[in-house]
């Protein structure tokens, strides 16, 4: 970040300009993780980091107590994904519900990474 810092002063552009908020804002939520953390024994799960290890802990708990349960979300999640590819393959939609689509295209294709990462680890016998 100071080296980014520096380049700012010498020569600003948007981009370098739009990282070093990214950064200030990551910065500042991982350091409100922490303070909650030391103050209360528990996160905030605002940080990416954080939000995707609690989202595969609780993946791995219904793999582990119901796993019918899993498969239905997995199912769900992989008709999620693939009603999202035919939304973003219309012609006539707006820039706009495409971002939208696009957004949730991601969440859903990053939850059926982490799905996939739960089973192996139970075929691996790792949970």
């Amino acid at each position: 970040m100071c080296e980014l810092d520096k380049e700012l002063d010498i020569n600003p552009t948007p981009e370098k300009i739009i990282e070093i908020v990214e950064l200030g804002i990551r910065n500042r939520i991982c350091f409100s993780e922490l303070q909650c953390f030391n103050q209360n024994g528990k996160f905030l799960h605002k940080h990416p980091l954080i939000q995707k290890n609690s989202t595969k802990a609780v993946l791995i708990d219904l793999m582990r107590n119901n796993p019918q349960a899993f498969l239905e979300e997995h199912k769900n999640v992989s008709n999620n994904i693939s009603r999202y590819k035919s939304y973003l393959n219309r012609k006539k939609a707006k820039e706009k519900d495409k971002l939208k689509w696009q957004a949730q295209l991601s969440k859903h294709m990053e939850k059926l990474n982490l799905m996939s990462e739960v089973i192996q680890e139970f075929r691996n016998g790792n949970i």
